[in-house]
């Protein structure tokens, strides 16, 4: 695809329950390339919790998501996600161009607690 569009974003989503005060939504990529993509996510219905790192799981699609991104702390002068409906952002690079992705952004408390967003899919350009 040209121009960095991302080819099949949000075909594949998969519901994921609220946990203990807090939901992580994955949203589609906003802009992809030929060796990478721009993962955004969103913290919903925050509820006296309070997330405390995230970071996104991945891999090609249909080899379940064997990867991680680094985890950002969300106190750090980078973490914005103290807020109900905050985007959180990763630009992920080194990926294989013309090829099928999926994507989830995670969070977690500082307690243990944590919650996966739904599994969104993207295609990098060739």
């Amino acid at each position: 695809m040209a121009g960095g569009a991302v080819a099949g974003a949000g075909a594949f989503v998969t519901p994921v329950a609220a946990d203990d005060g807090f939901e992580m939504e994955t949203l589609p990529p906003d802009f992809a390339w030929d060796a990478g993509a721009r993962l955004l996510g969103e913290i919903d219905q925050l509820d006296q919790s309070w997330v405390d790192k995230w970071y996104f799981e991945y891999g090609v699609a249909g080899n379940g998501l064997p990867n991680e991104t680094r985890s950002r702390n969300c106190t750090d002068r980078f973490g914005r996600c103290q807020r109900e409906g905050e985007t959180v952002d990763k630009y992920l690079v080194g990926l294989d161009s013309g090829t099928d992705y999926e994507v989830r952004v995670v969070g977690e408390t500082a307690d243990g607690r944590s919650d996966k967003g739904s599994v969104v899919t993207f295609t990098t350009d060739t």
